[in-house]
């Protein structure tokens, strides 16, 4: 017997499937990361493929026999023309569809990751030239949703309150370590600018946190922290 639905979902990733069909990796408001086919979609005279490339959220029909999703019919809710340009803005778009495939599983649906893939593709079209800065807001938002939120308002160790100074970020404990428990691990030592966007990257959204006037040395080092406790928790 076969199931139908139809909800919104943002394309993760694509590849052939027969002779001219496509298998396509879907994250859906309705059911989470879905497996589906379509078939023909890889002809030139398909209506389909335009709107099931991965640059922004898709009307999708599916229906289910036994364990096999098969897309029916597909719109393009909204098309994001500035993600086009530049290749390090697709690149890092890609990257971050990368990341919520590896790091979610098939049929666990989540509204706060969903809420959070539409906020992250408007902040990508509305703020050229700062894919690098939110693609690591967006990643370490993500990493939260998914249940690794970091501790960055005490030691982990001890559970003192931290403060706004510097601290020492412990990619292995998940956190900050205080000054007084620097000994019981390793970790990279933060300055008070780099602790404040860290915190405020999970206290607001991402458009506010883009809009923070923060230097470029300290984003750098803010993505290269961010990078490293998501390469962690992945390992």
């Amino acid at each position: 017997m076969s199931e139908y639905f139809h909800t919104e979902a943002f394309a993760l990733k694509k590849q052939p499937w027969k002779d001219y069909g496509g298998l396509y990796v879907f994250y859906t408001k309705s059911m989470g990361k879905v497996h589906a086919v379509a078939q023909s979609s890889r002809k030139i005279t398909s209506k389909l493929s335009a709107h099931l490339e991965p640059f922004g959220p898709t009307s999708l029909s599916l229906v289910r026999r036994n364990s096999w999703f098969r897309i029916t019919s597909a719109r393009r809710i909204r098309v994001f023309e500035n993600m086009f340009s530049s290749g390090d803005a697709l690149n890092s778009y890609a990257e971050s569809l990368k990341i919520i495939d590896d790091m979610t599983r098939v049929g666990h649906p989540d509204l706060n990751l969903f809420s959070l893939l539409e906020e992250y593709f408007l902040a990508l079209e509305n703020f050229t030239g700062l894919h690098q800065s939110l693609k690591s807001i967006f990643i370490l938002r993500l990493l939260s949703v998914l249940g690794y939120c970091p501790e960055l308002n005490s030691c982990v160790q001890c559970k003192r309150a931290t403060g706004a100074t510097s601290a020492i970020f412990s990619f292995e404990k998940g956190g900050f370590l205080c000054r007084l428990c620097e000994k019981h691990g390793t970790g990279k030592e933060l300055g008070e600018e780099e602790v404040v966007l860290l915190r405020e990257t999970l206290r607001r959204s991402l458009y506010e946190v883009a809009m923070m006037r923060t230097e470029e040395r300290v984003r750098m080092s803010f993505s290269d922290t961010v990078e490293k406790f998501r390469e962690y928790q992945q390992a």
